[in-house]
């Protein structure tokens, strides 16, 4: 490299600066200024270019400015190296410089996270989004759970229409009901009877029928829970009623909204069996069993899971069995013609007692 200014020679020095890549502005303040040529002035804007695209916004003006003093400098004469001089400008090489410049940007503080405004307002949304999710989960899940019990019912009218056409008729409400008066009373309920044709023949034939449903030799047996005789909704679930499977099903005896339920005018009786061309009423306006859900007796062997309807749905106080479920608005009820009907809360009690009776003659439409 040619140096042009002013008398004094290149030191060993300074051509060391040189050769290792260093425009040597020191020279500048010492007097001597180097004089470059087309390609290192090339090299120089190149290098001014590239500064330019410096990731630190914070940096980026002062590193461009910089660097265009150092090219203004360059190309500048004597006036320029003055003022540099007056100024007691101290300028690196254009290497170290900018990679000084592009270090101290990269080490610039981000700012990371989040206010306590906004993590406040986040939690507020959510909380807003969950209430408004909830309910509607709840509502999906019963309307699942509701379903289920519908199904349950349904097959439950399968297995008693398969009865009633392998035998003639339907099973009896209760085999020998007990009182006060005659304690040893089997009381074996319809519910037992229908296990052949709910797919639990080896449960049946495990059963000790000559024996009352609470006896030591029906105790393994009636301990097991079947699941269609249990409605999802209920809050007692499978668990053991007096050690024996729930039932939340009862069949219907008869009512005594409209009169006395004597003689008994429902399809499922004590000691006795209803045929379908007994109903007169219509098997599709005749209810043979119903949601009873939680009552204390309800298990599956005994017979005692059958009742007259005395109340409107879901009113009835604990000691009655009547229609009642937990599912919101009513309850699952099965016609004897196999058909599932879920009955509102505010069914007209009149057309209620007519569904729980067979031959009464009422109305067949809900008023």
């Amino acid at each position: 490299m040619r140096i042009r200014d002013g008398p004094a020679a290149v030191t060993e020095h300074d051509r060391r600066n040189h050769s290792a890549g260093h425009c040597s502005c020191y020279n500048l303040l010492n007097g001597r200024w180097p004089v470059l040529g087309r390609q290192e002035r090339e090299g120089l804007d190149r290098q001014v270019r590239e500064s330019e695209d410096l990731p630190a916004r914070s940096m980026q003006a002062s590193s461009r400015g910089r660097a265009r003093v150092v090219l203004a400098a360059l190309k500048g004469g004597d006036q320029m190296r003055r003022s540099l001089r007056a100024n007691n400008w101290l300028f690196y090489g254009m290497r170290s410089g900018l990679s000084g410049l592009r270090q101290r940007a990269v080490r610039q503080p981000l700012s990371i996270g989040f206010s306590l405004v906004e993590l406040l307002v986040a939690v507020t949304l959510i909380g807003i989004l969950l209430g408004l999710l909830l309910p509607a989960i709840q509502t999906t899940r019963e309307v699942a759970r509701k379903t289920q019990c519908q199904n349950h019912l349904h097959e439950i009218g399968i297995a008693l229409l398969a009865y009633h056409n392998d035998l003639q008729a339907f099973p009896t409400g209760c085999l020998e009901w007990r009182s006060p008066a005659n304690p040893t009373q089997r009381q074996l309920a319809w519910s037992a009877f229908l296990l052949p044709y709910l797919d639990e023949q080896a449960l049946f034939d495990s059963l000790e029928l000559s024996m009352p449903f609470d006896s030591l030799e029906n105790s393994s047996a009636a301990s097991r829970v079947i699941p269609v005789f249990v409605c999802p909704t209920g809050s007692r679930g499978t668990q053991l009623e007096a050690g024996r499977g729930p039932c939340d099903y009862g069949g219907i005896y008869g009512e005594r909204i409209q009169s006395p339920n004597h003689p008994p005018k429902g399809s499922m009786l004590i000691d006795e069996v209803i045929r379908l061309s007994q109903i007169t009423d219509g098997s599709s306006h005749t209810l043979i069993v119903a949601e009873d859900s939680g009552f204390a007796d309800g298990q599956w062997i005994n017979g005692r899971n059958i009742f007259d309807q005395a109340f409107a749905i879901n009113t009835s106080p604990d000691f009655e069995n009547d229609i009642r479920s937990e599912h919101p608005g009513g309850a699952v009820s099965l016609l004897a013609d196999g058909r599932v009907q879920f009955l509102t809360e505010n069914i007209d009690l009149t057309y209620l007692a007519g569904l729980c009776t067979r031959a009464g003659a009422e109305s067949t439409h809900e008023r």
